[in-house]
Formats: C-alpha cells, sequence, structure tokens
C-alpha cells in the first residue's frame, strides 16, 4: 500500500510537470509529506497535483479489494520552511500536520463513501481559493473544526 500511495504521489509530480530531482516527499512513518518546490502554486498544487493524486488513488481503488482500499487525508498550508541536511523544519509543517490529523476530518472521511480524499486547507489557502483563482470554488468546501494538540482553528474540507 506503501509502494501504491508513492506512485499516486508520483502521478501528482508528473502531472505539475515538476523534475524528479525538485519535487520532495519524504515518508514520516505515519503518513507523506511534499513539499513544493516556490515554481509550483498554490493553484498548481490545488487545482493539478491534488486532482491528480485523487483520480490515481480512485484508479488504484477501483482494482484494490476493500481490505487494500487508500484513504487518504491531505492539507495544505503556505509557509516558509527551512532545510537543514536532508530534514525540513518550519511553523507551517506542524500546521499542516495538525490541519490533516482533526478528528472531524478524519471522522467525515471515513463516512464519504465514494470520495478517496479529503483535503483540508488552511485559512491562507482557503482566501486563494475564494478570491476565485481556482477550479473549485470556495463552495465546494465546508469548514471544519481542527482542535489538535495547542491547534485550534478552522480548516476548510473538499472530498474528491
Amino acid at each position: 500500500m506503501r509502494r501504491a500511495l508513492d506512485e499516486c504521489v508520483q502521478a501528482g509530480a508528473v502531472a505539475l510537470d515538476v523534475p524528479q530531482d525538485v519535487f520532495e516527499a519524504f515518508d514520516r512513518g505515519d503518513g507523506l509529506v511534499v513539499v513544493m518546490p516556490e515554481k509550483v502554486t498554490l493553484v498548481d498544487v490545488l487545482d493539478t497535483f491534488v486532482e491528480a493524486v485523487a483520480k490515481a488513488l480512485r484508479e488504484y481503488n477501483v482494482a484494490a479489494s476493500d481490505a487494500y482500499r487508500i484513504d487518504l487525508r491531505a492539507a495544505v498550508h503556505v509557509g516558509y520552511v527551512d532545510r537543514v541536511g536532508s530534514k525540513w523544519s518550519g511553523t507551517p509543517l506542524v500546521h499542516v500536520a495538525r490541519l490533516v490529523d482533526a478528528p472531524e476530518v478524519k471522522d467525515i472521511l471515513s463516512e464519504a463513501g465514494d470520495a478517496c480524499l479529503a483535503l483540508v486547507v488552511s485559512y491562507a489557502v482557503k482566501q486563494v481559493v475564494a478570491d476565485g483563482y481556482c477550479r473549485v470554488g470556495v463552495s465546494g468546501y465546508r469548514r471544519v473544526e481542527v482542535v489538535v494538540k495547542e491547534t485550534s482553528c478552522d480548516g476548510w474540507l473538499r472530498l474528491l
């Protein structure tokens, strides 16, 4: 399943037409973190990358048995991250982890039926969506409560 998930994420990278050496996805044990290169816009992430990952997940799930179905929670946030050696750090990465771990997001995806991907975005990302830059507008998202560890905020959820 990890290989299948990696292939789905790589399908997103291919859709972005980003060279492998600048696209970084790394395994953190309980999930993947993807750090996009600066040249990839937020609109590219939402309109191209996420859509391609969801399409690849749907294709995988059609062929997989229920026991091997992948339902993915993904979060998108923006901000400065720092690289020290081979590791990334920064508060945006912490915030993304909190968004994706929100119990409400987990519950909605588990009850979603046909959806294979729950995308939760931060307030900053939602503003870009609300400004009309993305194919799916703000009406395609719903507010969710994010209360995880020291984080308490709103997120905006879209099922794919």
